[in-house]
């Protein structure tokens, strides 16, 4: 599989339009005479080589020239197994359901049906109950012919049905479990017609793109080989070209993928049932989102469950919570679908670009809230005072770091170019006094303050952030304000309830202009609308 180096980066290295398109268009000539297929919209060439070429040399022979963005072999890559309730008798067992928080979030919305989710996979039980009703015709990768035009879906190995089950199982039909999105359309995507699972990368990249073609919204692959080189720039045209997004398992190998981290594709890792790794998941920098990876309660064809593990099933139980978010706003574009997602997770430990779980745990009660904009009814829950630590004193910790082009508040990660302490939240001023050096306020500067805040009373509390540019506020480790992106001074509120005493608390902030400002107020239990003032701010020295 090749991909020549494509004209804008051509002209980002200084040649003119015209010979940008010249020089794109040799490196194809070059490999015409060996290509069998061309992926829709990525101008990845799948090759087949002449007899006694190897592909290492073919592929090192490409590269040598310089016209190639990648040559790498076409892998055969494996299935990666390893309050309102739906009335099926099996969704006790699903303890994924209300790890991701799905049964709240079905209090508000449950989904019209209005989307489809794509499986490329090995296929799909087409008589189980819980897919039957849902299905739209599909795919066969591995022998490129629509299910329209005779091309065999049914499942060759078990694992798509399971897969497929997990993410968008018909729900509240008295059958079988439940999915995440269980009113969503399913596009059987096979691809591969051996009994063992085995396929081609091509021939997963090729139905991928296929189902985004033909209408998908939402695009799960669980097989391995997440790290190849096509992956992205298919995820590229599936977002930018058919309006879809491609989500990816991560990985049962306990591997740490450090060397790269998409911007298109969502990666997904595992995690146990106590909010661990799980104990196969692949983890590091390239994990965009975490679900659950074990012990899942999953369909089997012909009938029956049965538990597996992997991120087989982390991956379509986070591309089951996008697709309900999406479904709840279907106005949004793939990018905000994919923030909605990634903002609305629970940080499983410190966000940033070199963690080794992402955003964290996906959470359709908070992606359905961000996506439409409304709070999802439930019962709330008091969020306990922390223990008071030995020493304190008043103030904040502040860090900030420069992120040139950022368009929301970003990961902040690596080594920051400014440290201090402040008194309280705010910009360009937050008090920092004579402590420390006065923050330079650039355009594109990210700020992170952290520390405690003392509640006077248990209750509920309403706190709302106005910004120009980004800002999230978090409290024990929940997001309780989003106002992000590129904007005027904006306000937004969102409402916690606090047992007495100290709580984490976190603010991040963006400004892509020299001109910053942020405030935070507070109310609630009997305090009226105020500045959260520096006397209720501590931190550990």
């Amino acid at each position: 599989m090749v991909r020549p180096v494509q004209p804008d980066e051509w002209r980002r290295r200084g040649l003119d339009a015209v010979r940008s398109e010249e020089v794109a268009a040799s490196a194809r000539l070059a490999v015409a005479s060996g290509t069998i297929r061309v992926l829709p919209g990525s101008d990845i060439h799948v090759i087949r080589l002449t007899p006694g070429v190897t592909e290492a040399d073919y592929c090192r022979q490409l590269m040598a020239t310089g016209l190639y963005e990648f040559a790498a072999p076409d892998w055969i890559v494996y299935p990666l197994s390893g309050q309102t309730r739906p009335d099926d008798p099996m969704t006790e067992r699903q303890w994924h359901l209300n790890a991701v928080r799905a049964p709240m979030a079905w209090n508000a919305w449950t989904g019209d049906g209005g989307i489809t989710c794509a499986f490329v996979d090995t296929g799909i039980d087409l008589a189980n109950p819980d897919f039957a009703p849902l299905l739209v015709p599909g795919y066969n990768a591995a022998s490129n012919v629509a299910q329209s035009a005779g091309g065999q879906v049914s499942d060759v190995n078990g694992h798509g049905t399971s897969v497929a089950g997990v993410a968008v199982g018909m729900g509240n039909n008295r059958a079988g479990g439940s999915g995440v999105c269980w009113t969503a359309k399913i596009m059987p995507i096979r691809a591969t017609n051996y009994a063992s699972g085995s396929a081609f990368m091509s021939n997963i990249l090729y139905g991928a793109s296929w189902a985004a073609f033909n209408g998908a919204r939402v695009v799960s692959v669980s097989y391995a080989g997440v790290e190849h080189p096509s992956v992205e720039p298919t995820g590229q045209v599936i977002r930018n070209s058919y309006g879809g997004l491609l989500v990816w398992a991560a990985g049962n190998t306990s591997s740490n993928l450090s060397t790269f981290d998409y911007e298109a594709t969502t990666v997904v890792g595992g995690i146990n049932q106590a909010g661990g790794l799980s104990y196969n998941t692949n983890y590091g920098r390239a994990i965009d989102v975490m679900a659950p990876g074990v012990s899942i309660w999953v369909p089997v064809p012909g009938g029956g469950y049965i538990y597996r593990d992997g991120t087989s099933f982390a991956g379509p139980i986070a591309a089951g919570v996008l697709a309900l978010a999406w479904s709840a706003a279907p106005t949004m574009t793939p990018n905000q679908a994919m923030q909605a997602l990634y903002q609305s997770c629970t940080p499983l430990e410190p966000v940033h670009e070199f963690n080794n779980t992402g955003w964290g745990l996906v959470n359709a009660v908070r992606a359905v809230e961000i996506a439409t904009g409304r709070p999802v009814p439930r019962e709330r829950e008091v969020l306990p005072a922390m223990s008071i630590p030995p020493v304190l004193e008043q103030g904040l910790d502040v860090a900030a770091y420069r992120v040139l082009g950022a368009n929301r508040v970003p990961l902040m990660g690596g080594p920051p170019i400014w440290t201090g302490v402040g008194e309280r939240i705010g910009a360009p001023d937050f008090g920092a006094g004579v402590r420390t050096s006065r923050l330079p306020w650039l355009s594109y500067t990210a700020v992170k303050f952290t520390g405690l805040i003392n509640i006077p009373s248990t209750g509920v509390y309403t706190f709302t952030v106005a910004s120009r540019d980004g800002s999230r506020l978090i409290v024990d480790g929940r997001i309780v304000v989003l106002n992000d992106g590129l904007h005027d001074v904006v306000s937004r509120s969102g409402t916690v309830l606090l047992e007495r005493g100290l709580h984490r608390v976190e603010c991040q902030y963006f400004t892509s202009t020299a001109n910053p400002s942020l405030a935070v107020t507070i109310r609630g239990n009997g305090l009226g609308e105020i500045p959260v003032t520096p006397a209720m701010f501590f931190r550990s020295p």
